[in-house]
């Protein structure tokens, strides 16, 4: 994906502002796990970097409606993003053809309804018991911290808060 070539100074210092042509890279695509690997990112892994309080219907106007979750039954609301314009930092190689890893971000829940365990709510108990009400979704990415925090605040203005560990 190119970045446009315009510069943008900043009128005081007559640099150019990095910041804002990053920016311009900030184009996410909404995707899934199998697309990923159909597209050759294999290995490319990631982890839970943080969390993110909204509602149930929050996060619906903000990313649309969620994927299903995982086969395993541990994840049943996802939203993944795939940034092709930003490369993991550090680089990381998918192990399929070594190509540079995009960042992913993935907002979910984790073992929060019966798919996991037959006691939980069932998926559509679970999303209306918290569509009015605060969840914190898990946000999960093959970047760091603080390269999510950049992308999401440069993206959509979100602010996520790290784990604790």
């Amino acid at each position: 994906m190119p970045i446009k070539k315009t510069p943008i100074i900043d009128i005081n210092t007559g640099r150019i502002i990095k910041e804002l042509k990053r920016r311009e890279r900030v184009k996410p695509e909404r995707t899934s796990t199998s697309e990923l690997y159909d597209k050759g990112y294999l290995g490319c892994g990631g982890g839970r970097v943080g969390y993110y309080r909204k509602t149930y219907r929050e996060m619906v106007r903000l990313f649309g409606k969620p994927d299903t979750g995982s086969g395993d039954g541990k994840v049943s609301t996802s939203w993944l993003f795939v940034f092709p314009g930003e490369e993991v930092d550090p680089p990381v190689l998918s192990v399929e053809g070594y190509k540079p890893c995009p960042l992913t971000i993935e907002f979910y829940d984790y073992k929060q309804t019966h798919l996991y365990s037959p006691e939980l709510p069932t998926v559509e108990e679970f999303r209306y018991e918290y569509r009015d009400v605060p969840f914190n979704w898990h946000v999960g990415s093959n970047g760091t911290f603080n390269q999510v925090q950049r992308v999401l605040q440069d993206w959509k203005g979100i602010t996520i808060k790290k784990e604790r560990f």
